[in-house]
């Protein structure tokens, strides 16, 4: 196994050729783009004009239904997620959960020395206010955790992060961009199960190719769906890229 030269980097195209295909095919990249590029062009427009105002006003309106309408989905999430555990536990047995164990063991532990490191470096900028944003952030971060699910949280999210003090102007902007450019969590999932699946298989990789693997995984990661199962696809891209 050795990684491949002169292969198509990752989001190569991700310029859309339609917004609607990239909506229809959940292309987090190119929707991204798009969304960009229209809201660069509906500030350079200013809000003097009737129309321009209108817009503005519809697309906020959207915004919050679509808001509510997660919050509706995601009040049914605890029992989406306990029909997901009970049938695989039914297909596969009681023995799934042993075998796994150690896997979902260390993944849980990388994210807990991750999110140690982020506290840290957070009190190195807020202080002791790091503890009260976390205080506020506890219950999205929960509910990310029951549904494995960062974008179900975002409604939420938003919220708490403007009760801590964060205008809405910079809270819009930046949370979809961490949502879509910094899935630290599915990067960590990724980098596991490529190793757990190489060692039941019996498979070598050199530190080079771990560093290569890495590297893929950095690149795919980003604009990768916060919903349950999304890493998948991206794990098969890494896995034809090496």
């Amino acid at each position: 196994m050795g990684l491949g030269i002169g292969v198509e980097p990752p989001h190569a195209g991700a310029a859309p050729e339609s917004v609607f295909l990239a909506m229809s095919q959940n292309d987090i990249i190119a929707i991204l783009l798009f969304a960009l590029f229209f809201g660069f062009a509906i500030a350079a427009c200013g809000d003097k004009e009737p129309a321009i105002r209108a817009l503005n006003h519809s697309i906020e309106g959207a915004f919050k239904v679509m808001l509510k309408v997660t919050d509706f989905v995601m009040r049914f999430a605890p029992v989406g997620v306990f029909s997901a555990v009970a049938s695989v536990v039914t297909v596969q047995g009681l023995g799934v959960l042993a075998t796994y164990g150690k896997f979902i063991g260390g993944v849980y532990t990388g994210m807990i020395l991750l999110c140690a490191v982020l506290v840290a470096i957070g009190f190195m900028f807020l202080g002791p206010a790091v503890f009260r944003l976390l205080g506020l952030v506890k219950e999205p971060m929960l509910i990310a955790f029951s549904t494995s699910s960062s974008e179900a949280t975002f409604p939420k999210m938003l919220e708490q992060l403007e009760r801590f003090g964060i205008s809405n102007r910079i809270t819009s902007f930046v949370l979809p961009l961490a949502y879509s450019f910094n899935a630290d969590g599915s990067m960590m999932y990724q980098a596991f199960a490529s190793v757990f699946l190489l060692q039941a298989y019996g498979i070598h990789m050199s530190f080079t190719q771990q560093l290569g693997m890495l590297l893929v995984m950095l690149i795919s990661s980003k604009g990768i769906a916060g919903v349950p199962r999304a890493s998948i696809p991206t794990r098969s891209s890494t896995w034809v890229e090496l």
